[in-house]
């Protein structure tokens, strides 16, 4: 089991965090108090506890789980992931083929972001599942 530790010095109210992933210092000092919290006590810094946060919502199934999220050529996308009256991607439609065979349309498409710009630590953890299907009146992604 691997143990990571923080290192955080306040100095004029200034607060460091060195995530235990890629080892990024940032100073969290500026963030609400709930979420500068998280960062702590995850030991994360912001661009890494994004990954995390996304990872741990893939894996539950009454969040997200199987074919609520794709992730195609390093690129994290969300299915119907909006909020009444917001489409992601303006409500453009897209067919998408999950690794395992399963087939979803969708109108509400919400990018989360490139994983392949990250720590190569979430993209071992967050591989492709999905591919877009690129057929006519569907809109897809490169």
């Amino acid at each position: 089991m691997n143990i990571y530790y923080i290192r955080m010095q306040e100095n004029n109210e200034t607060q460091i965090v060195t995530c235990c992933i890629c080892g990024a210092e940032q100073d969290v000092s500026h963030y609400c108090d709930e979420y500068k919290e998280e960062l702590i006590k995850h030991q994360m810094c912001h661009t890494c506890d994004h990954w995390r946060m996304n990872h741990e919502l893939d894996l539950d199934p009454h969040k997200r789980g199987p074919h609520k999220y794709a992730i195609i050529n390093g690129k994290h996308f969300v299915l119907n992931g909006g909020s009444p009256g917001f489409r992601g991607f303006a409500g453009a439609k897209f067919k998408i083929k999950f690794n395992d065979g399963t087939i979803k349309e969708c109108s509400d498409l919400w990018h989360q972001g490139n994983i392949l710009e990250a720590h190569p630590h979430w993209r071992e953890l967050m591989p492709d599942n999905a591919e877009f299907m690129k057929e006519e009146g569907y809109q897809w992604c490169s």
